[in-house]
C-alpha cells in the first residue's frame, strides 16, 4: 500500500519488461522475477517483501493462454451463463520462492474457444465489502451482467462492485482476454 509499494509495482514491471521478451518460458520468468523480489527484499531488509502475479502467455492466432500462477487470484473462465475459476497450481508469491524445494511446475494452458471470455482481476474486487462486511461474491454477480462487449463488460462488473460496496477502498485492476475474431 502508498508510495512504497507503487515504488517495488514499478521495480517489478520493470524487470518484467526487460526479461519478458528474451525469456524461452513463463517458468524461467517467473524464476527471474522472483529472484529480483528477492534481491530487492535483501537490500531493503525486508523479510515481507513479496508480489503475486499471473504470467500469461498468448500467441497470436492461438487458441489457448499458458497461465503460471504465483499466489494471485485464479482468472475467470466466462461462457454461456457459466463463471468459473480457471484451476491452476497456486505457487508462493514472487520472492517467496526459496522457502520451498519444490520444483515449478510448467504452465497451465488454458482453451479459449469462440464465446468465451478469461477475465483477471485483482483482490481490490474480490475484497470489496458491503455495509454487512461480506465479501463482494463475483462469481455469481459475473452471471447477472450481460456480457456484451468487453468493455461494457468491465464498466458494467467495476459499477456493480460499486453499488454492492458504496465505497471501494482498495484499487481495482481488470483484464479481459477472448480469442481472435470473438465478437
Amino acid at each position: 500500500k502508498g508510495l512504497d509499494a507503487l515504488g517495488i509495482v514499478n521495480d517489478v514491471l520493470g524487470c518484467f519488461r526487460s526479461r519478458a521478451y528474451d525469456t524461452p518460458d513463463l517458468t524461467e520468468l517467473a524464476t527471474h522475477l522472483d529472484r529480483h523480489i528477492a534481491r530487492t527484499a535483501a537490500a531493503r531488509n525486508d523479510t515481507e517483501l513479496f508480489a503475486t502475479a499471473l504470467l500469461l502467455e498468448h500467441h497470436d492466432h492461438g487458441d489457448e493462454v499458458r497461465i503460471f500462477n504465483c499466489g494471485h487470484l485464479p482468472p475467470v473462465l466466462l461462457s454461456q451463463q457459466r463463471a468459473e475459476e480457471v484451476a491452476l497450481p497456486v505457487l508462493l508469491p514472487l520472492g517467496f520462492a526459496a522457502l520451498t524445494q519444490q520444483p515449478r511446475p510448467a504452465p497451465t494452458s488454458v482453451p479459449l474457444q469462440p464465446g468465451t471470455i478469461l477475465l483477471l482481476s485483482t483482490d481490490g474486487l474480490s475484497e470489496a465489502r458491503n455495509a454487512s462486511g461480506d465479501f463482494y461474491p463475483l462469481l455469481p454477480r459475473l452471471l447477472h451482467i450481460p456480457a456484451g462487449d468487453l468493455p461494457h463488460l468491465l464498466r458494467s462488473l467495476v459499477a456493480d462492485a460499486q453499488q454492492w460496496t458504496h465505497r471501494l477502498t482498495d484499487d481495482i485492476a481488470l483484464i479481459a482476454i477472448t480469442p481472435r475474431g470473438s465478437p
